[in-house]
């Protein structure tokens, strides 16, 4: 097939940080044509300050315009705070799937339709009791379910915001099937290859028109989690279409639209390199950042990354990070900071990507970031922007 790689490094923070990425990107992947976009040349392209796009929908319209305008098949898009660690087989061997995402943090993708209280999005520095809003339907990702005798796993659409913390009945209906939890399969929309221009096509629409909903849920829903919201939303959405009756949702109908063709419904299919997490050999995206897969709160933040960090290792030359009960340790085929650098000062940039540089990071993998992905001096020196 053929493929393009979008790296959109705009503003001085992320061109400065976006070295690395470029650089790592091209050196497993010389026969892959990469679009580099800098401040430098982001107006060449029709998609520049299109809508007046954030940062993340702006990435997504310049994919969609390189794929249309130069007929490529496959785009692979890389956020600027990614290093490559190797080349990205799952992403170049798949050629069945429409969209191949890969997974975020280890937690459950929830979207609260028709709350029908007063309630706000819980941040991450959130402290306090997690309260449910009651609202008239979920739409959520599915859960990984895996038989550990055979390793074969499926998805089971479970709610887990309905269960409070009170999964012990849960996890016990899985024994008595044979079962054990694997993981939550939340999307992460920085690390991501399209197979299909009409999927990247039909997720912009569904962006377009639901900023044209007045929907104060999912205007808000946008506005929190951006094309990373959205982008869940568009693929777990679409098992709700037959569960939740027209008329009965906004953006379900609003997904309705998008995907109806010649009265069918499109449904694209998704391919996940990391599944089953537990089973998989590589990692390729923010879930090597912990032992256990999941964000910790601020005040745990050092010592949860400085742990998993610290046991990075190298193996005939790839890159590998430890992994949390007795699972396969994992082969880290993309590096990804993805610690909010975007609402970060010049100052607080600088600080922060010096403390992942010399404080979490590791000896050898520095040694592996330098000398195996082409981050030149990088990690020898401190980080200005």
């Amino acid at each position: 097939m053929k493929t393009a790689c979008l790296i959109l490094a705009l503003g001085k923070k992320y061109e400065s940080l976006g070295l690395c990425a470029k650089n790592s990107f091209k050196k497993f992947h010389p026969d892959v044509d990469l679009f580099y976009i800098t401040d430098e040349n982001a107006k060449e392209y029709k998609s520049y300050g299109i809508n007046g796009s954030r940062f993340g929908w702006s990435k997504l319209y310049y994919a969609m315009e390189i794929m249309s305008e130069h007929s490529y098949n496959k785009m692979i898009c890389l956020g600027a705070d990614t290093i490559t660690c190797s080349r990205l087989d799952e992403f170049l061997d798949n050629n069945k799937d429409d969209v191949i995402c890969t997974l975020d943090h280890n937690i459950q993708y929830t979207y609260f339709d028709g709350v029908v209280e007063d309630w706000q999005t819980v941040t991450a520095d959130y402290v306090g009791e997690w309260i449910v809003p009651k609202c008239k339907n979920h739409i959520f990702s599915p859960i990984v379910v895996v038989n550990p005798q055979n390793g074969k796993a499926k998805l089971d659409w479970t709610n887990f915001a309905i269960m409070g913390d009170d999964y012990e009945d849960y996890y016990k209906d899985l024994h008595h099937q044979g079962l054990v939890f694997d993981s939550h399969t939340y999307l992460n929309a920085d690390v991501i290859c399209f197979n299909n221009v009409s999927f990247l096509r039909d997720l912009l629409c569904f962006h377009r028109e639901a900023l044209k909903s007045n929907n104060r849920d999912l205007l808000g829903h946008e506005a929190h989690y951006g094309e990373q919201g959205l982008l869940n939303f568009f693929v777990w959405g679409q098992k709700f279409i037959n569960i939740i009756p027209l008329g009965k949702s906004v953006p379900l109908d609003i997904l309705r639209g998008v995907l109806k063709v010649e009265d069918k419904t499109q449904i694209y299919k998704t391919g996940i390199p990391e599944f089953s997490y537990v089973f998989s050999d590589v990692v390729y995206n923010v879930r090597s950042k912990s032992l256990r897969g999941i964000h910790p709160k601020p005040e745990e933040q050092e010592s949860v990354w400085s742990e998993a960090l610290d046991k990075f290792y190298i193996k005939n030359d790839k890159l590998y990070c430890k992994e949390a009960r007795n699972m396969i340790d994992k082969q880290i085929k993309v590096w990804h900071y993805c610690c909010g650098l975007g609402t970060l000062s010049d100052s607080e940039f600088e600080h922060t990507v010096n403390k992942w540089a010399f404080e979490y990071f590791n000896k050898d993998t520095h040694k592996f970031f330098t000398e195996q992905c082409d981050c030149g001096d990088f990690f020898q020196k401190e980080f200005k922007i």
